[in-house]
């Protein structure tokens, strides 16, 4: 906050994109308008992809953890996911690179519902 100005000028922003197929591709079919929670408490509806699939998970102290591996395993996107009572701005403060490697250590493969 505050550090766009009417003296801005310039603004580079940068994004990156990547396309790659998960190693359990998803069904458009299973994919379906849900509530997206805000971290204000509001809702608003956005279609959202389901499969049941293997995956590494993990349920720890405040979140969830989600590996979801593409195709080749050689990349996967890592998800955490802080419950409602810890909030995503508390949840943001405790990141560190030794948080996640403890959690992709301590993830186990299981069943789960994506």
């Amino acid at each position: 906050p505050g550090s766009l100005t009417a003296r801005t000028r310039l603004l580079l922003v940068n994004a990156v994109y990547f396309k790659a197929r998960w190693a359990s591709e998803f069904n458009v079919s299973n994919t379906s308008e849900q509530p997206f929670h805000l971290e204000d408490g509001g809702r608003v509806p956005v279609p959202l992809m389901h499969q049941r699939t293997w995956a590494g998970y993990l349920r720890a102290n405040g979140f969830e953890a989600l590996d979801l591996p593409y195709r080749g395993d050689a990349l996967s996107l890592l998800v955490l996911l802080p419950n409602q009572t810890v909030g995503l701005s508390t949840f943001e403060d405790t990141l560190s690179s030794a948080l996640l490697n403890d959690v992709v250590a301590r993830m186990e493969e299981q069943e789960v519902d994506v």
